[in-house]
């Protein structure tokens, strides 16, 4: 299971970093590379903290698992808001 994780993650990470460098202008680029590095650490940093929060569902209602289910469905509709935010990224320059 690490290794699908490390791939996944080696493959986001690959592909956050191409986009923010195509997207940044010149001129500003290390403010706009700052900032995705700043969203990576923190949205690491919340991951750590999401467990407790976790663990404290899937307590609350043995056998139900919904701090589980609460991950993918929050994940799943992070996923498909991301769809209308990068509609608006032009790629053309």
């Amino acid at each position: 299971f690490g290794s699908v994780l490390g791939a996944g993650i080696g493959l986001f990470l690959t592909a956050n970093w191409a986009l923010a460098t195509s997207l940044a202008p010149e001129q500003e680029a290390g403010k706009y590379l700052g900032l995705t590095n700043l969203a990576t650490a923190g949205s690491a940093a919340l991951a750590r903290l999401e467990g407790p929060v976790i663990d404290g569902l899937n307590a609350a209602w043995p056998g139900v698992w919904l701090g589980y289910k609460g991950l993918f469905v929050f994940g799943g509709l992070c996923i498909f808001l991301s769809l209308f935010v990068l509609r608006k990224i032009d790629l053309k320059s």
